[in-house]
Formats: structure tokens, sequence, C-alpha cells
């Protein structure tokens, strides 16, 4: 559920209160990034994206989560610490990286440390890490606690539409998943806002075991079979443009 107006005014009041300064709502849109009349009419609404707050953490130099935390019902979130396991991590990046670490250990290769992309540029990235760190029925907690139809789930997971930060924190935490590692997979705070050094995925990738690199290519392969379906298909298209 989206931040109520009470909360996001609760949560402003205290929050300038502390910084010294007069709570005014001019300030909060450009310390949010937000433009005014957004501000206003979701506050009106009583529909407050809580995105607002994270940009607000960002622009003042302030803890993300220890900031949420201080919203009565996300309370959890200011103490909260995330602790992925290697093969979660993996699971949320490209298949490409976990298939080339594999085949360079299967030809005896001295891997090259890789250069990942962005933590939210795989599209498939939800999808993976629930096979790896989910339940059979982790997808159907998702969906019922956020209200979504099948459609809209599975367009979130897959990339195509985004999480909000209320539906990151309000669904992964009734799938009990972490809902830290999901802020930062959703694009909505950084690794650094989530304690993860620079080199987390370089150091799970190359420290991962044997079992548990194969393991984890097995179930990326059908998003594999997907990854070079598109890309074929794409192919054709521009062949035909040409």
């Amino acid at each position: 559920m989206r931040l109520t107006s009470a909360e996001l005014d609760a949560w402003a009041g205290e929050l300038y209160s502390r910084l010294g300064e007069k709570l005014s709502w001019t300030r909060v849109s450009r310390d949010a990034e937000f433009k005014s009349v957004t501000v206003s009419m979701q506050r009106t609404r009583n529909q407050v994206d809580a995105q607002m707050l994270i940009n607000i953490c960002h622009t003042r130099k302030l803890d993300p989560l220890r900031e949420l935390g201080r919203i009565p019902r996300w309370s959890f979130l200011g103490e909260a610490t995330s602790r992925p396991t290697q093969v979660e991590i993996l699971a949320s990046v490209h298949p490409a990286y976990a298939l080339q670490e594999l085949t360079d250990r299967l030809l005896v290769r001295t891997p090259k440390p890789p250069g990942f992309a962005s933590w939210d540029d795989y599209p498939a990235r939800f999808s993976t890490w629930i096979d790896v760190a989910g339940t059979n029925s982790t997808r159907e907690t998702l969906r019922e606690t956020l209200g979504l139809t099948a459609s809209s789930m599975s367009k979130r997971l897959n990339g195509r539409e985004r999480f909000r930060v209320d539906e990151v924190i309000d669904g992964f935490s009734a799938a009990q998943m972490d809902p830290v590692y999901a802020l930062v997979l959703a694009g909505a705070i950084t690794p650094q806002d989530a304690g993860y050094g620079a080199n987390l995925r370089k150091d799970a990738l190359l420290a991962v075991s044997d079992d548990d690199l194969l393991t984890l290519t097995m179930k990326q392969q059908r998003y594999v079979r997907r990854i070079l379906k598109d890309q074929h298909l794409a192919g054709e298209y521009l062949g035909k443009l040409q």
C-alpha cells in the first residue's frame, strides 16, 4: 500500500525538524526531485510514492533504510541487514555471467573479472531470484499481498513493469524474502544503501562452489532459452528492415 498523506506529513515534519529547518513542501519537492504539483496531487489523493522519501535521503545524505524505518508499519527496515547468498546474488544477474564462469572452470581458464552492468539491468532478475530463494508459493503470496492480477504480477517479475517501493517492501516481506535485496533489484536504493561492498557480485561469482554454479545454470536455462529466442526474433526483424 502506498504511503498515506498522514504518514508523509509525520515523517517529513520530524525529519526537517531534526535538520533544524521548517517544513516546506516546496523544499520537500526539491529534495525529492519530484514536481511540486506531483507532491501536492499525491498528498491530496492520499497515495504517496515512497521513492520520494528515498530521494530526499539521497539529497540530504541520510540512510534510506533507517528513514523508511521511521514509518511505523515499516519499522523493521530501520535495523534491517541484508546478506544474500552467493547463489541468490548470481541468480539475479544476467545468466551469461554464470555460464561464462562455468565455461572458464570447465576449460581450466583463468577467469577475467567481469564488468557487471547495473543491478537492475537484467529484466528477469526477480524471477530467477525467486527460483533460487523462494518457494512454490512465493509468486502467489506476492500476487495476493499486492492485489495484482496474474498478468500484472508476471510483468513485474519479468521486467516489463516496475515494482513500486511499497510493493517491494510489503510483497517480499510477506513472502519471507529479503526486502532490502529486493529494493536494490528494483533500483529503489543503491547497493551502498544496503551495505553491499563494491565487489559483491564479482566475489560471489568467483567464490561460488562448482555444485552451486552448476545448479544455478540449470535453473537459469529457461531464461537463457527465452533470451536467445528474443534475440533471434529481433535479428530477423532487423534483417527485414535492411
